[in-house]
């Protein structure tokens, strides 16, 4: 993954009112292309954007030197345009390591909250697709002794499991709606030490604890206080170091 210079973000967007109709896959893509072409005209990247059935309001963008590949969340289909003008320059400044200016993030902040607030409560079956009892980890038990050793058994969540599908770029999180804490399954492996995934499970447990802020422009995930207890884990940076070192092997 490379980054370089680009044009400077224009405050112009062409705002509409909303859209009468989804947006469709190619259209998305299309507004993707122009907001890249316009902002970022010098670089020469092939642009993909789709829409992917996240079941909360994520998107995810992966990029290399030739393409930049986007994952819009299902449930911005009814998005207005600027909305998705600016979630797409958004992602695109993750790409370049560029700012977005402070007036676009609130306004894409204060439509995501609305529509966080409307979105349909799952059923407690869809949390039964979850299971804690892998091949070689146990995460119920090593949540439980966490729980005790480290939160004075104050955490409560719905559901622990291990992930439906193996992924490498997200290897845990926990879904406040839902009060569920997921661990991806690649660690349920033989290689795999007891210690990073009771690692992975207790940086989940401290998104319970410490909340996600808002920031004057941003979401802030991983706020200093979590930073401070997350470090202070037992052998945190050995095991950074062997996440780091062997993810991609397992």
């Amino acid at each position: 993954m490379t980054s370089c210079c680009t044009q400077p973000v224009a405050s112009g967007f062409p705002w509409e009112t909303s859209l009468s109709r989804p947006v469709q896959n190619k259209e998305l893509n299309r507004i993707f292309e122009e907001v890249h072409r316009k902002h970022f005209a010098r670089l020469n990247r092939r642009v993909e954007a789709r829409f992917y059935p996240y079941r909360s309001l994520r998107h995810t963008v992966e990029w290399n030197t030739r393409r930049i590949s986007a994952r819009v969340s299902m449930h911005f289909k009814h998005a207005p345009r600027h909305i998705l003008e600016i979630l797409a320059l958004i992602l695109f400044s993750k790409v370049y390591r560029q700012k977005v200016q402070n007036q676009l993030r609130k306004i894409y902040r204060i439509y995501s909250q609305d529509l966080q607030r409307n979105l349909p409560v799952l059923p407690a079956r869809s949390l039964e697709r979850y299971q804690p009892y892998g091949k070689y980890h146990n995460l119920e038990k090593i949540f439980k002794e966490l729980n005790h050793t480290h939160f004075n058994d104050q955490i409560y969540v719905a559901k622990i499991g291990w992930s439906i599908k193996k992924s490498y770029r997200r290897i845990g999180f926990y879904d406040t709606r839902r009060k569920l804490l997921v661990i991806s399954n690649v660690f349920d492996n033989h290689r795999v030490p007891v210690k990073v995934v009771e690692f992975l499970v207790y940086h989940e447990m401290l998104h319970v604890v410490i909340p996600e802020q808002v920031g004057k422009s941003r979401r802030i995930l991983h706020p200093p206080e979590f930073r401070r207890l997350e470090r202070a884990f037992p052998d945190y940076f050995s095991i950074n170091r062997w996440i780091k070192a062997n993810l991609s092997k397992l």
